[in-house]
């Protein structure tokens, strides 16, 4: 068997229902180089027994298990077996286009870029309005672009509609935060602070198979998983200082925080949200020598975000400077 160019990770758990229909997309690539890992979490239905069976069909599906420890656990089991240049993903339930590798690995090859992000088919099991995801996977640039702070704040942080190189994952030792929902916007700061461009693929080559279980349902619901999405953030800071990125990514950090603190406070349940507050204006308080170089938009904006004032939303993405000082708003901070 011919060493493979893309190593495929599926994380799965309980996915009795849809698992044949993945790992059979894949086997049916038209690239033929590809390693298919299949990661077991300890699923308690016949998820395994099916995917044994397909191997039997075809020896590029690798089977690792694993007890029931949580996806970003399972997907850093998979990259620890990949073997392959390039890794891509595939979640347990959904199922990629025949050519989705081929057009992935070319573009990136082609390109020399450090990632290539290609569009997303949504695939409804109900008749449920799925605007706001349709909105969100929609790629919003075309072609190669350098991934500054305005190109990966408007890039989505789906892992299956994109290829990483494998030596930039390991050069930084990048891993997904054991325990933790929302793996995948941890593991994609981490590569996108890191990386230099990005290819966008105008071709929806993954198909998102749209569900009461899936993990994107879940997290635009109030669910008491989005406390998770605070978690992450020192994580990433840490990650940012470890590697003296921090600097070159102050403002991309914060308007993170702003986006992460903000979904996690509206996703809340009323009595978590004074936690989740005072939360965040203490991490401020104690970040502060970080917190200081930020552009003072960015700093108004998210004091204002937390103390619940209208002014900050309509410059999210706005360039306009606020004639705020960080000493006018230290006051806000200890509130």
């Amino acid at each position: 068997m011919k060493k493979p160019d893309v190593s495929i990770i599926i994380p799965c758990y309980n996915r009795e229902r849809f698992i044949a229909d993945c790992i059979n997309s894949l086997s049916k690539q038209s690239l033929e180089t590809i390693e298919i890992i299949f990661v077991d979490d300890g699923s308690t239905d016949k998820s395994l027994s099916i995917v044994k069976g397909l191997h039997k069909k075809d020896p590029r599906i690798r089977i690792v298990g694993q007890p029931n420890l949580g996806v970003a656990t399972a997907r850093n089991t998979g990259l620890k077996h990949a073997t392959a240049p390039y890794i891509m993903w595939c979640d347990s339930d959904d199922f990629y286009d025949e050519k989705m590798c081929e057009r992935m690995l070319a573009t990136i090859k082609r390109e020399k870029v450090d990632i290539v992000a290609c569009g997303m088919k949504l695939v409804y099991t109900d008749n449920s309005n799925q605007k706001d995801i349709e909105d969100y996977v929609k790629l919003k640039f075309d072609g190669k672009q350098k991934l500054d702070f305005h190109h990966i704040l408007q890039t989505d942080v789906s892992l299956p509609t994109k290829i990483f190189k494998k030596s930039l994952i390991d050069k930084y030792a990048m891993s997904f935060p054991d325990g933790l929902h929302f793996e995948d916007a941890f593991f994609c700061d981490q590569y996108f602070s890191m990386a230099n461009s990005i290819y966008y693929l105008n071709e929806k080559l993954y198909n998102y198979v749209r569900h009461e279980d899936s993990i994107m349902s879940k997290s635009f619901k109030k669910e008491p998983i989005s406390l998770d999405y605070i978690k992450i953030i020192p994580r990433t800071l840490a990650f940012l200082k470890e590697h003296s990125a921090f600097e070159k990514n102050i403002d991309f950090f914060w308007h993170r925080f702003i986006q992460y603190y903000a979904f996690t406070y509206d996703n809340a349940a009323k009595s978590k949200q004074g936690y989740v507050q005072k939360w965040a204006l203490a991490f401020i308080k104690d970040h502060s020598v970080e917190f200081e170089p930020a552009s003072e938009h960015i700093k108004h904006d998210l004091i204002a975000l937390i103390h619940r004032r209208k002014t900050w939303k309509s410059r999210l993405y706005s360039n306009a400077i606020v004639r705020y000082t960080w000493e006018k708003l230290k006051p806000l901070v200890r509130r």
